[in-house]
């Protein structure tokens, strides 16, 4: 169940690897049946249910040393579909120019979960494929070197060029795309007589605004940015504040000339010391500004 997820029939496209499974094997002709191998289960789910069956027997008949091989066997059937998925974004990105974010991420997401093995086989082609299409590097990422570091690891890896197939041409599936024909000789040109190994003229790719880093390095402008926000901020909170403290003053002793008992010559104040609190605060404003 947690290998198959909760999608439904065989061939379903919700749920988790098994279905994954069945998506790329109708990309790569590695299905069990219709033209080219596109239809039907992938031969990756049978491969990883014999295994499981097996297992199961194994550890019924108490056989644990064989059981856990058949798991160790399971494992490696399902690497199929996610290599698949790495290669398969990977010719998106270069040959298809279909460069969308959601394209790249796909990528990155196929990548993080085969690099670690890979790494275990080589860590040279390991950083190859990774600088290839890393977050942020998808645009410039070239699928012959990601192909050629990925297909160099299939013998550490357990798998074959068999086992991974082809990238199937989209109008044709008994051809493949151009550059996207198996390795190891599983590619037989006689296959493609009617314009094999050719690629159809792409669709135009849909124009992607620069990711916001080409703009401006956030780290690096953004205290630039919150001087720029905060001074004049402050300086007119600051102007409010002296105003606001005038005006109470002056209010004051307008209080003061209504309760004094006669003498406005000396309860008032003069229409000079008025100006020149404006003359301050006009000054003050001058120099925060």
């Amino acid at each position: 169940a947690t290998y198959r997820g909760m999608g439904g029939a065989a061939g379903g496209t919700m749920g988790q690897l098994y279905h994954l499974a069945n998506q790329y094997c109708a990309k790569f002709g590695t299905c069990q049946d219709g033209p080219g191998g596109t239809q039907g289960m992938a031969k990756a789910n049978v491969k990883t249910y014999t295994h499981f069956n097996a297992g199961k027997r194994d550890l019924l008949d108490g056989k644990c040393d064989l059981a856990e091989s058949s798991l160790d066997q399971a494992a490696v059937a399902m690497l199929i579909p996610l290599v698949q998925g790495l290669l398969y974004h990977a010719y998106e990105l270069d040959l298809f120019k279909e460069q969308r974010e959601v394209v790249q991420g796909e990528a990155a997401a196929f990548l993080h979960s085969v690099l670690p093995l890979v790494d275990s086989c080589s860590q040279g082609n390991a950083a190859m494929v990774y600088n290839q299409i890393k977050v942020g590097h998808g645009k410039l990422a070239s699928f012959e070197a990601i192909k050629f570091s990925i297909e160099s690891q299939y013998e550490c890896l357990g798998i074959t060029c068999e086992d991974i197939g082809g990238i199937r041409h989209v109008s044709d599936p008994t051809t493949y795309q151009k550059n996207g024909f198996p390795c190891g000789g599983a590619f037989n040109p006689g296959d493609n007589a009617g314009g094999g190994d050719s690629i159809p003229d792409p669709a135009p790719s849909i124009p992607v605004p620069p990711p916001i880093s080409e703009y401006y390095d956030a780290t690096e402008d953004g205290v630039t940015h919150a001087l720029a926000i905060g001074l004049p901020l402050l300086s007119l909170l600051a102007v409010a504040f002296v105003v606001c403290h005038s005006y109470m003053k002056k209010n004051k002793d307008s209080s003061g000339k209504e309760f004094d008992s006669g003498d406005d010559t000396e309860g008032s104040s003069s229409p000079n010391d008025e100006t020149q609190d404006d003359l301050k605060v006009e000054s003050l404003q001058g120099e925060m500004l």
